[in-house]
C-alpha cells in the first residue's frame, strides 16, 4: 500500500478537509431550510450581491430565523472539529535487522504507539532530530510508546559497528534496524526520499501521521493526540 504523500493525506490537512466539509453542510442545511418555506426566509434577488451570480450569498427576509440557523451552523463545525482524527492505510509490515543481527517486524508491536523514522547518518536534519526523539521515547515509553529509527545508509559504507558507534556517541535509547528495498518500496514507492521522513502508527496499525523533516512542534503535537 502506497504511503506517499499523493496516497496518504495528512493529519492535518484532514481535519482542513473535515472543516470544508461541515461547511458545505452548512451552506446545504440553510438552502434546504430556505426551500421548505422560500417565502418567508431567503430571497437572493433582494440581497445586495443579487447582481454577482457567482457569489455565494443569502439575504434574511426573516430576520427572527438567522440566529437559529448560525448556531445551527456553529454546531456542525463544532462538531466536525471535535472527531478524532481518522486513521490513514494499515502500516505495512516489516522484517528488518536490528544493529545486532536480530529480525525486527513491525507487527510485533502491535498495540502500541509506533514511530518509524527514517533517517540517515550523514543527514543533518536526521542528527538534529535525534535529542527530540530520544526524548519523546522517555517521556511516552511507560505508556507504549516505541520508536524505531530505520536507518537507510549504505550498508557497504556504514557498518553494523559504525552504527553502534553513532548509536552510542549520540546516546539513542531506541532501536536502530538497516533498511531493505522491500520496506522502502512499500513505505515511499517510486516517489523521492526525503529524510528524516517519520510515519506515526497507532495502536491497530493504522497510519495516523506523517512528517517529513525536522519538525519539532507537528510531530509532539501529533504523538501526544495518539497516545491519548
Amino acid at each position: 500500500m502506497r504511503l506517499s504523500e499523493n496516497g496518504y493525506i495528512p493529519q492535518s490537512l484532514r481535519q482542513a478537509q473535515i472543516l470544508i466539509l461541515k461547511i458545505l453542510q452548512c451552506i446545504l442545511a440553510v438552502n434546504i431550510f430556505a426551500f421548505l418555506d422560500p417565502a418567508k426566509n431567503l430571497s437572493f434577488s433582494d440581497s445586495p450581491l443579487a447582481q454577482n451570480p457567482g457569489g455565494v450569498y443569502m439575504y434574511f427576509k426573516d430576520k427572527s430565523k438567522s440566529p437559529i440557523l448560525i448556531l445551527f451552523c456553529l454546531f456542525m463545525v463544532i462538531v466536525g472539529c471535535r472527531n478524532e482524527v481518522e486513521a490513514g492505510p494499515t502500516a505495512p509490515d516489516f522484517s528488518l535487522a536490528n544493529l545486532s543481527g536480530q529480525t525486527v517486524t513491525l507487527e510485533q508491536y502491535r498495540g502500541k504507539v509506533v514511530l518509524l523514522d527514517f533517517w540517515a547518518t550523514w543527514c543533518p536534519p536526521c542528527r538534529m532530530t535525534i535529542p527530540l526523539l530520544i526524548k519523546l521515547q522517555e517521556k511516552y515509553r511507560d505508556e507504549g510508546l516505541i520508536i524505531l529509527g530505520i536507518s537507510i545508509d549504505d550498508p557497504q559504507q556504514i557498518t553494523d559497528k559504525d552504527l553502534r558507534y553513532f548509536k552510542k556517541i549520540t546516546q539513542i535509547n531506541y532501536p536502530v534496524l538497516r533498511f531493505n528495498q522491500k520496506v522502502m518500496q512499500d513505505y515511499f514507492e517510486d516517489e523521492s526520499l526525503s529524510v528524516p521522513t517519520m510515519f506515526v502508527v497507532d495502536r491497530n496499525g493504522k497510519v495516523r501521521d506523517k512528517i517529513v523533516g525536522y519538525a519539532p512542534d507537528p510531530l509532539e503535537k501529533s504523538l501526544a493526540v495518539v497516545m491519548k
